[in-house]
């Protein structure tokens, strides 16, 4: 019971003390006006706590947590294949500038110690000593992941 009246009276006095340097620091205008209405309001929510308002809210915000780390992650997953598509767009442009006889190239990148990198190339042509180089030395990509028409 001391417990119970412990927790209720600690989080009165956090929601007034809330409220007090609230609109200590806010000038007078508009804005005080809306924080002294959100105090208020706090300020009676904790009040009426016993009375079994509020009690029902889910106040834990480790799911909220959980919920924000899942989204953060999706980003990220969303952000890669982004720049992923990104990278072998310009690749494929480059090879396409410095190619002859092209008739198609498709470049894969993969995610290699955390950085994006052109994996391989798939050129429509065929072998050619000087396109191979350009690969392996300008972009990283061996000869072992080119592959040319007719392979």
């Amino acid at each position: 019971m001391m417990d119970a009246l412990r927790t209720w009276l600690y989080g009165v006095f956090c929601a007034a003390l809330l409220l007090t340097l609230t609109q200590g620091l806010l000038p007078k205008g508009k804005l005080r006006s809306l924080a002294s209405l959100a105090g208020g309001l706090i300020l009676l929510l904790a009040l009426l706590r016993p009375l079994g308002v509020g009690k029902d809210w889910n106040w834990d915000a480790s799911a909220f947590q959980a919920e924000v780390a899942e989204r953060q992650k999706e980003l990220s997953a969303e952000r890669q294949a982004q720049l992923a598509a990104i990278i072998a767009e310009e690749t494929e442009a480059y090879i396409w500038e410095n190619g002859e006889d092209l008739k198609s190239v498709k470049v894969e990148v993969r995610e290699v110690d955390g950085v994006l990198l052109p994996w391989s190339a798939e050129l429509g042509c065929p072998y050619g000593e000087a396109l191979s180089r350009m690969l392996s030395e300008d972009l990283g990509i061996p000869g072992e992941r080119q592959y040319y028409e007719g392979d």
